[in-house]
């Protein structure tokens, strides 16, 4: 994933309102938990999608805002 964007994760489709989602998550960065909220989709290397659950954790390191994010395919 280096030198790609998040939305290489996200289903085609979804792609463009991802890009604002994180926009706006950026504006106002929270933890947001696994399993609380909708089921999410995420993407594969091969292409294919799934369901999943996202947890996001904002952390500061070294002054920089880093986004730390765990996806784990919704059963």
């Amino acid at each position: 994933l280096l030198g790609r964007t998040v939305e290489t994760l996200v289903p085609e489709s979804m792609r463009a309102a991802h890009r604002h989602h994180r926009t706006d998550y950026l504006d106002q960065p929270s933890v947001r938990t696994m399993g609380v909220g909708p089921i999410l989709a995420g993407r594969r290397k091969d292409g294919t999608d799934f369901p999943a659950y996202i947890t996001l954790t904002p952390i500061m390191s070294g002054g920089d805002l880093l986004i730390v994010a765990v996806i784990r395919e919704a059963e």
